[in-house]
């Protein structure tokens, strides 16, 4: 079984799929868990980079090498949010700057 198959037990009914709802109806946990594990990384990442905030800033951090070799121009988008996120936590106070390294959590909306 495949490391991909294996994951999808650990996923609601609904969840596993994908078929079922539309991606663009995704909440932003389902996003972050997506770029965490690896899955649906093309249709994804386009959501994370027009929507980024602390945890999919993050969990874009996540997202392996290979995909964006493959994908130039999403990666030219990644790195420029990257830029822009890192100038945005420079202007904040250092405790305040240190929470966007706090661990990755996937659950609920905030």
């Amino acid at each position: 079984m495949s490391p991909n198959r294996q994951r999808d037990f650990q996923l609601a009914p609904e969840q596993r799929d994908p078929a079922r709802r539309p991606i663009v109806d995704a909440s932003l946990a389902e996003v972050l868990a997506a770029l965490v594990q690896g899955r649906c990384l093309a249709a994804v990442v386009p959501i994370a980079l027009a929507h980024v905030e602390r945890d999919l800033m993050r969990g874009l951090m996540e997202v392996p090498g290979a995909f964006w070799g493959r994908r130039p121009r999403l990666y030219d988008r990644y790195r420029e949010a990257l830029r822009q996120s890192a100038a945005l936590r420079r202007r904040l106070p250092p405790e305040e700057r240190m929470k966007f390294w706090s661990p990755l959590v996937l659950g609920e909306d905030q």
